[in-house]
């Protein structure tokens, strides 16, 4: 299978099969998120990029497991898992597919936001984390904690205060 060529943000419904793929995915990030081991919680990301490899295998226009995919990597490369020189790649090459099928989904602006950040490209990491939040003005989400830290990181400290109030 192929990537259609959609208009950006016009992105079709995914396949049913690849959705109940892409939410065991989701459910394995969730379970993730809580568990404090490392090597466990590296074990259960591994499996959950496995499903939305599964998921984009079986529906290539599934942005939204590009976009998971992308963030099981950043969680990855962010508590050491994987070197950044390993999880950028990937993060990059997973938010470039998801954006070109739908450019209006949020989490996908925010990731890009961070990993612009961490590559200090803080114009950049700001035009992405202010996209996100057009596409999802009541967004609440901790990705912005790292739109303050950049704002902070550039001596913006009063906005950055008003992100973390805000968040």
């Amino acid at each position: 299978h192929q990537v259609s060529e959609k208009p950006p943000g016009k992105s079709s419904p995914p396949d049913p099969e690849a959705q109940q793929i892409y939410l065991k995915g989701r459910e394995a990030l969730g379970k993730a998120a809580g568990v404090q081991d490392s090597r466990t919680r590296a074990e259960i990301l591994r499996q959950a990029i496995e499903y939305f490899e599964q998921a984009v295998a079986k529906d290539p226009n599934h942005a939204r497991a590009y976009v998971a995919i992308a963030e099981a990597y950043t969680w990855l490369g962010g508590f050491g898992a994987i070197t950044g020189q390993e999880a950028r790649p990937k993060i990059k090459t997973a938010l470039a597919k998801a954006i070109a099928i739908d450019e209006k989904i949020a989490e996908a602006h925010q990731l890009l936001g961070q990993l612009k950040f961490w590559e200090w490209d803080w114009p950049g990491a700001e035009a992405e984390f202010q996209r996100a939040r057009e596409l999802d003005p009541k967004s609440r989400g901790s990705f912005f904690f790292n739109y303050a830290a950049l704002l902070a990181a550039t001596g913006r400290f009063d906005e950055a205060l008003a992100e973390v109030q805000r968040v």
